[in-house]
């Protein structure tokens, strides 16, 4: 049986056929074996599915499809709803910025202490900047 499985470009579709899952599951295995960095996966999705160059979102999904155990979970997902999507950069800022509020504050209390230290660290970089200008 033939497996075709749709990747969308920006607005386009590239169809990969495959005899078999099994096909389809081995040749993105290849492909994790000959990159092993994050910086030549990215290069590689840079490289093979162009509208990754646009749009962040669109980068990270594919990268967790492809190189992470999360392949099972995320089967195919159109351009179109990806592209709709709020960036993650966005997201983290309001989650950041709420926080920086007092509210919904993280559990773990390492994270806080870590994101405590960022902050502060932060803060005496642009005092520091303030100073010397």
């Amino acid at each position: 049986m033939m497996r075709t499985r749709g990747a969308g470009l920006g607005g386009r579709v590239v169809v990969m056929s495959y005899n078999s899952y099994e096909d389809e599951r081995a040749d993105i295995e290849n492909v994790k074996e000959q990159l092993r960095s994050v910086k030549e996966r990215v290069e590689w999705l840079l490289k093979n599915y162009p509208e990754t160059r646009n749009d962040d979102r669109y980068l990270i999904i594919l990268y967790l499809r492809y190189f992470t155990p999360m392949r099972r979970y995320l089967d195919f997902v159109p351009y179109k709803v990806i592209k709709d999507l709020p960036s993650f950069e966005t997201i983290r800022r309001v989650r950041q910025l709420i926080q920086e509020k007092g509210k919904y504050l993280p559990t773990n209390p390492e994270v806080m202490r870590r994101r405590g230290r960022m902050m502060e660290a932060y803060r005496r970089g642009i005092v520091e900047l303030k100073s010397e200008g």
